[in-house]
């Protein structure tokens, strides 16, 4: 028994010691870019290095035969999650003797005495460490067969080993994932050993025969039972080990059993991973050109690329020493991406640029033409594209109404234009983008109506009525375009009573005043209270309008010399020419028998006659005609005025009294102006010196005169009185 400890002992601290004296593997060969590292036995853990470029790592671990055993199981799989170090164990084949020593890596000792009895063979492993429970993959050795004729062991592998060959000795259990094989009974001499992590159990030992050592494992196999009956001399063989697969660092994991001879094997292959660092596509005209960059270079080909677009095709592609670059043309659509094979993919690090996207632009560019400000050149156009674009020259532009035109890149300079339409067209396709897009796809054309002329702004004649004294005045100011805001139209009275109604319509401003006495009326439309879409202020000076009242008395009369005797007849004939209505002279009576009459042979006497009647009806003429045109005065001062006044625009706004600035003659009270509700929209009213309510009312035309109304009838009787002479006279005269 103490023998048997301190065995175990020199084992475990032998296994250290080979450790540490284990030298990294290196692959000599990667044909296909695909590199394979082999791991046979030496007894000792080897040390593996895992190059920076490795990727996809698959492996291949064989367990060891037992000694007159079983064969050895086997595992494959891909690694995940590979660290930077690998330490891997490979098992060694059981012997065959008395007590012999099991297999490196977890092989059970073989039981005595017969000396023919096989150890166990041992396990074969991958770790990151060298703690047994820092293995990640392994498979289980076989178990070692029982002495003189007994049974075979059982093989290695699997999640639950195979059991050992039972004799007059029983076979060992086979290892599971969760507990070493149970070991064999034995027929006489001392009880095998059962299994345990990482190791085989100890066979049975009598004086005839002892049982085989188990295989080592994840946990190892049961240790075969001796046979100490004389008779048939058969012991158990050992069961074998099994195998593991840590699922957090192997996938794809596949299990055998029973599937090598002779001592472990460990099979490392792995791609030459590298790394893509540059990936790049840019579109050149209608083409795409691509440059790829890889770390660890690797041979890149074109069949390695792989386009999404089938219509694209691979030109000009060359190979450069960490890469390739190359040109795509032929593309349909519009999103472009390119990657690797399938095949290719595989020996790249997954964390590279491993694919590549592009929207690509097949579109002409779009545009537009807009004014900006300018205070030197009459116009500043500027073409704006919804890109970057070359090639505009001055030809592709037409202008109209202007002489001077200048292009400096995208902006047009014109000047020396006339007033009227200013018309620039942009010709189709007349710029291209970086691609080599045309545009734009139809002409576009920039409008506008030049106009210069400042809005002006006049008063009408001013309609004056006096009345008993006082008098009644209307004032209309007519203006062109738009007032604009905060617009005032000053207005003075020197008599505080003269309060102007105010009424606006549109293009005009009417002021009503009644009852104003004798004074100065001032009004003072500002210079540019006007503006018209063209911007132009106006008018350009001040519009003022005066109006004096005054009552003007009637001449007296000049006392007339008296006429001569040879005038009483000119006057007497005067006077009836020019009666006056409602003062008409009685017509001259007949002359007395007693005046000679003229004879027939005095008839050319009539002639002077009839010449003074011509005469009368001529003057009758002139007296009619004048006084048509009194009364077309008249009606033309007052009524046709007036009338104007009530055909102006109807009354839409009222001036508010606190629009209104106020100024007071100092020796009258200031309080004496009313206050109305207030319209910002109608033009402020400024009144110097006197303020007042601004009130909306129509203008109402006068009663006419009495002049007016006994016209008309004076005339009938004048020229029927002068008629009536005439006869008279040419009557007499015969």
């Amino acid at each position: 028994m103490w023998g048997m400890k301190i065995k175990t002992y020199l084992a475990f601290t032998i296994l250290p010691l080979l450790t540490f004296s284990a030298s990294p593997a290196i692959a000599e060969e990667c044909p296909g870019s695909i590199c394979e590292v082999i791991f046979e036995y030496t007894g000792a853990a080897q040390y593996f290095d895992v190059p920076a470029s490795a990727g996809n790592i698959t492996f291949e671990i064989y367990g060891a035969a037992g000694g007159r055993g079983g064969l050895g199981g086997k595992i494959s799989g891909e690694l995940s999650a590979v660290p930077e170090e690998l330490w891997i164990y490979v098992g060694g084949v059981g012997a065959v003797g008395s007590d012999a020593t099991g297999g490196f890596n977890g092989g059970g000792r073989a039981g005595g005495s017969r000396g023919n009895e096989g150890s166990g063979g041992g396990a074969s492993d991958i770790r990151v460490g060298t703690e047994l429970s820092q293995r990640i993959a392994l498979a289980g050795g076989a178990g070692g067969g029982g002495g003189y004729a007994g049974a075979p062991g059982g093989h290695g592998g699997n999640l639950i080993a195979p059991n050992g060959g039972s004799g007059q000795g029983g076979g060992g259990f086979g290892g599971t994932q969760e507990r070493g094989g149970s070991s064999g009974s034995s027929n006489g001499g001392s009880a095998a050993e059962s299994g345990a992590f990482g190791i085989g159990g100890t066979g049975g030992s009598s004086w005839n025969a002892g049982g085989g050592g188990g295989g080592g494992g994840w946990y190892g196999g049961g240790g075969g039972g001796a046979d100490s009956d004389s008779c048939c001399s058969d012991a158990g063989g050992g069961g074998g080990g099994s195998s593991y697969a840590d699922p957090t660092r192997a996938t794809s994991v596949e299990h055998e059993t029973g599937v090598r001879q002779g001592s472990g094997l460990v099979i490392l292959r792995y791609a030459l991973i590298s790394k893509v660092t540059v990936f790049t596509a840019a579109q050149v005209g209608q083409s795409v050109h691509l440059e790829v960059g890889v770390q660890d270079s690797i041979a890149l080909t074109e069949e390695d690329v792989f386009l999404a677009d089938h219509d694209c095709t691979i030109t000009d592609f060359t190979q450069t020493e960490n890469g390739a670059t190359f040109t795509v043309t032929g593309c349909a659509l519009a999103e472009f991406e390119a990657t690797f094979s399938e095949e290719f993919i595989l020996t790249l690090d997954p964390e590279g640029i491993n694919s590549i996207g592009l929207n690509l632009d097949f579109q002409g560019p779009s545009m537009f033409l807009t004014q900006s400000e300018s205070e030197v050149i009459d116009y500043l156009l500027l073409v704006v594209p919804d890109e970057s674009v070359y090639g505009l020259v001055l030809t592709d532009l037409i202008v109209r109404g202007c002489e001077t035109a200048e292009l400096l890149g995208l902006e047009l300079y014109l000047d020396d234009c006339s007033d009227g339409e200013i018309s620039v067209t942009l010709l189709p396709d007349s710029v291209a983008d970086a691609f080599g897009n045309t545009g734009p796809s139809a002409e576009l054309t920039f409008l506008s109506m030049r106009d210069t002329t400042a809005p002006n702004a006049h008063w009408l004649e001013p309609v004056v009525i006096e009345q008993d004294g006082f008098f009644s005045v209307v004032a209309v100011l007519e203006y062109e375009d738009s007032l604009n805001e905060e617009s005032i139209v000053s207005f003075a009275a020197e008599d505080l009573n003269c309060l102007p109604e105010v009424t606006k319509g549109p293009n005009s401003i009417r002021f009503e005043i009644h009852d104003c006495a004798e004074g100065l009326l001032t009004w003072q439309f500002p210079a540019f209270s006007l503006s018209d879409a063209a911007g132009n202020l106006g008018p350009l000076t001040d519009t003022d309008l005066e109006v004096v009242l005054a009552i003007t008395p009637a001449p007296e009369p000049e006392p007339e010399p008296e006429p001569g005797p040879s005038e009483q007849l000119e006057s007497s004939e005067s006077s009836q020419a020019d009666v006056l209505p409602g003062n008409e002279a009685e017509p001259p009576l007949p002359s007395s028998p007693e005046e000679p009459q003229p004879s027939e042979s005095e008839s050319p006497a009539s002639e002077p006659t009839e010449n003074v009647t011509e005469e009368l009806l001529e003057e009758i003429k002139d007296l009619l005609q004048t006084e048509v045109q009194t009364e077309e005065s008249v009606s033309e001062s007052l009524p046709t005025i007036l009338e104007k006044g009530q055909q102006a625009p109807s009354v839409t706004e009222v001036l508010p009294v606190e629009a209104v600035t106020v100024t007071t003659d100092p020796l009258t009270d200031s309080n004496q102006v009313p206050k109305e509700a207030a319209d910002s929209s109608v033009p402020l009213i400024e009144e110097k010196p006197t303020n007042t309510s601004l009130v909306m009312q129509d203008f109402e035309a006068a009663e006419p005169s009495i002049l007016q109304t006994a016209a008309p009838g004076g005339i009938v009787i004048v020229v029927t009185g002068l008629l009536a002479a005439a006869a008279y006279r040419k009557i007499m005269v015969r």
